[in-house]
């Protein structure tokens, strides 16, 4: 087998993620409009595909409903607690200067977004114990680092008597070479590779493939076998899956990919509407009755249009403005698929599990079987266990804990009417302050946060 085997899973979802990533970061939209008459290959219609890409209007509904998703679940400070020698990760977790708070409104962005995200606890390459002063200095301490599912392309495992082991995971990186003159930026690919060897040892491998001739795979580096700050092995792949149902192995169906497609549907009405509405929405003046003598003139001195230009008819003359019927259909498709993006939105927030009966709790009970909150949960149990994994490598004996807020939707609230708000504010149509004011009374947001600070966090 290749080392860039792509996994079944891998092939079957990445053009959903890729769908996903334009509609959320605004990019690569063109693509998604079909062309117009493609056995055209005239500069004519290429200008006219063109234009019609142009005119077609984007609402970014899946980008702010991500975007409010994400603040709802950040909305109240995380419960992290940290061994002493982890604390230097509350501000920098993968050794570039991000803190675990961004790391973490990121990872769980990406998998309310793709379904999916994987953290790499790494570990500095020592052949023996990290001494007390490299650890003290940061020469010697674990980082994490959060790798999108785009770049996840094989994750293998193993059946074994109690349990599912992962034996190798294979992650593809863009990296840039430096070319032989030392000035030219030339880019390349590269796969790292984390397997378990015939020794049952964790085991990293770096290749690198090549820009000429063959292009062949080849080792980039000499295999490396990560050890703690004792100088042991470990027997499992320090890497931690996370998603939107569960943390296995198993890639989770992407919960923005209904929203996604929705918006893409209503992005290409929004060039059939922007395209008729060009070529017809104006008025076509028009004239009967005309002579020879007063086309004549008129060819001559030229028709002028307006309040102080009269125009001089010969007897039995009209003049009028011919006007295109409105058509309302592709307009009702676009104002269709809106309510349709908002109702997707606000499912996100509903309660996934069986209706509650008055007897039983509402507030957390309820918000516990959201597939919100499950993300929020998954998230939490993904990062308590990767950085378990940091604190054995820094020898640290206390607990972690990471717990991220479940409680989103309050009792007196019902889904339609937080359904009509996301509606008022996605649309634009409510100002970020009367939504931010609206959330803190409900519970939604913390009160003791101001609207910069909300509005930061959500990402306007």
């Amino acid at each position: 087998m290749a080392i860039d085997f792509k996994h079944p899973q891998w092939e079957e979802l990445s053009p959903i993620w890729k769908m996903i990533d334009d509609c959320t970061r605004l990019r690569n939209l063109d693509d998604y409009i079909p062309t117009l008459n493609p056995g055209d290959l005239s500069v004519d219609n290429g200008d006219r595909n063109i234009a019609y890409k142009q005119r077609a209007v984007f609402y970014p509904v899946t980008s702010q409903t991500m975007s409010g998703m994400n603040g709802l679940m950040f909305s109240k400070k995380p419960k992290i607690e940290l061994p002493a020698q982890l604390e230097y990760m509350l501000t920098n977790i993968d050794g570039g200067g991000i803190s675990l708070y961004q790391q973490m409104k990121a990872a769980a962005d990406d998998v309310n977004r793709f379904g999916r995200v994987g953290l790499y606890t790494s570990y500095p390459k020592r052949e023996g114990p990290a001494s007390r002063a490299d650890i003290l200095s940061g020469q010697a301490v674990a980082t994490i680092s959060r790798i999108e599912p785009q770049y996840i392309i094989n994750c293998l495992t193993t059946q074994r008597p109690s349990q599912v082991t992962t034996e190798l995971i294979a992650i593809m990186e863009a990296v840039n070479v430096v070319d032989a003159d030392g000035y030219m930026i030339k880019p390349n690919e590269q796969i790292r590779e984390w397997f378990i060897s015939d020794l049952n040892v964790y085991t990293e491998q770096l290749w690198r493939k090549e820009r000429t001739g063959e292009k062949k795979w080849n080792k980039f580096e000499a295999e490396y076998t990560p050890k703690d700050s004792g100088g042991n092995t470990f027997n499992t792949i320090q890497f931690q899956f996370c998603g939107s149902e569960n943390n296995d192995n198993n890639v989770d169906l992407p919960p923005a990919q209904g929203l996604s497609d929705i918006n893409i549907a209503h992005y290409r009405n929004s060039a059939d509407w922007e395209d008729s509405v060009f070529y017809s929405g104006q008025s076509q003046p028009w004239m009967s009755g005309l002579n020879q003598a007063t086309l004549d003139d008129m060819k001559a001195e030229g028709v002028y249009v307006g309040g102080r230009n009269p125009i001089m008819l010969p007897e039995g003359g009209v003049f009028a403005f011919a006007s295109a019927a409105p058509n309302p259909v592709v307009r009702q498709a676009m104002i269709d698929k809106i309510e349709l993006m908002v109702a997707l939105g606000a499912l996100m927030l509903q309660p996934t599990g069986p209706a509650k009966t008055a007897t039983q709790s509402a507030g957390e009970q309820e918000a516990r079987h959201s597939q919100l909150s499950m993300i929020a949960m998954n998230v939490s149990e993904a990062y308590t266990a990767a950085l378990e994994s940091a604190s054995q490598f820094m020898g640290a004996s206390d607990d972690v804990l990471v717990e991220l807020s479940t409680n989103f939707i309050a009792p007196e609230t019902s889904p339609q009417e937080l359904q009509a708000i996301m509606m008022g504010f996605i649309s634009g149509s409510m100002p970020i302050g009367e939504y931010v004011t609206y959330m803190q009374k409900r519970g939604f947001f913390d009160n003791e946060k101001d609207l910069e600070t909300l509005s930061d966090e959500i990402n306007i």
